[in-house]
């Protein structure tokens, strides 16, 4: 089955619209890069136009992100533990 980038089948309120021509070949997709963690290597994708895209087969760093909730309990509770003594001895208390 051919990833498509068309108009969805199904509009905002969940009724399903008719298709007025099925899939072009201008509205395929690709399969996702699934990059892996290597050494760098780039591959090449040709693309309309004699042009070529680079995809990042693999890469040796990665950006990590974390839910939200687990940031805000995790690192609250690291930086106040940190500076907690730093906040005891302010001289803003009465």
């Amino acid at each position: 089955m051919a990833i498509s980038q068309g108009k969805s089948t199904r509009s905002p309120s969940g009724a399903r619209n008719v298709a007025n021509h099925g899939k072009r070949k201008s509205e395929l997709g690709r399969d996702p890069a699934e990059t892996r963690v290597d050494d760098k290597n780039l591959r090449k994708i040709r693309t309309r136009g004699r042009n070529e895209k680079l995809r990042l087969a693999a890469a040796n760093k990665i950006n990590l992100t974390l839910s939200l909730y687990y940031f805000i309990s995790y690192y609250y509770l690291k930086f106040f533990k940190e500076h907690l003594k730093v906040f005891e001895t302010c001289a803003i208390h009465p």
